[in-house]
């Protein structure tokens, strides 16, 4: 899927990127869920936007407390 949407030079750049920034498993989980829980969905109504809105609040919200305990561990 993904060699479908993105061209060759992209894709190697934004692993290179991602390597670069040492991104972690739960941070790149993230990103994923991130894409899949969009807000900017073509004809969505407003029940899917909010879903999409509050699961994306609650993925940043993880994010904050693994961030917050991981570096004052």
């Amino acid at each position: 899927m993904m060699t479908e949407c993105l061209s060759d030079k992209l894709r190697i750049d934004t692993l290179r990127l991602m390597k670069t920034l040492e991104i972690t498993e739960h941070e790149y989980s993230a990103l994923l869920a991130l894409a899949l829980w969009t807000t900017n969905i073509k004809g969505a109504n407003e029940t899917v936007t909010k879903v999409a809105t509050e699961a994306r609040e609650k993925i940043f919200h993880d994010l904050h407390l693994l961030y917050k305990y991981e570096f004052t561990a």
